[in-house]
């Protein structure tokens, strides 16, 4: 499943890319969890590293969508942005961020549908990068994104996946 945030202040514009994303849901037989933020300080306030693609417009109250790339960044680097905004000079900012792409508002299903292929291609890649853990009887191969958090205490690493622990020496 692919989790993706809607990061949009005009409720049209968020229904409109809702719908998008159902019909593309369709179309590469994919399943998607999404959840909508009116901002970006909403987005970000209690920002957990879940979701794998951000549509985020620029133009917002409280904390514009650069700003809150910004601020998600420090936190997560591996989520796709992409840029959904009326604001076409700011395209060359979201580099800045490593945003995937930038389209222009209006947008129609067929321009956000090619974004979107782009964007599963590089959260697939993501996906599949394995880590492998020597143990002491063993060494065990993990998928990257299995990790929730990695615990480091003197020279103990306790890496948390989902309902599992493993410690060793590092």
């Amino acid at each position: 499943m692919i989790h993706i945030a809607i990061v949009e202040d005009d409720p049209e514009c968020a229904r409109t890319l809702r719908s998008y994303l159902s019909a593309f849901e369709k179309e590469a037989n994919e399943r998607f969890a999404v959840s909508e933020f009116a901002d970006g300080l909403a987005f970000i306030g209690d920002y957990r590293s879940k979701y794998d693609l951000v549509l985020m417009d620029i133009d917002m109250p409280h904390l514009n969508g650069l700003a809150a790339a910004k601020k998600l960044r420090k936190v997560d680097e591996s989520a796709v942005i992409i840029f959904i905004t009326n604001m076409a000079q700011y395209a060359i900012r979201g580099y800045e961020v490593d945003a995937l792409d930038f389209l222009v508002k209006p947008i129609t299903q067929s321009l956000l549908s090619a974004k979107l292929h782009k964007a599963l291609r590089k959260i697939k890649n993501l996906q599949n990068k394995k880590l492998f853990l020597y143990t002491e009887d063993s060494v065990r191969c993990i998928s990257v994104r299995d990790i929730r958090y990695i615990e480091v205490r003197e020279h103990l690493l306790t890496y948390h996946l989902g309902g599992e622990t493993i410690t060793l020496r590092g």
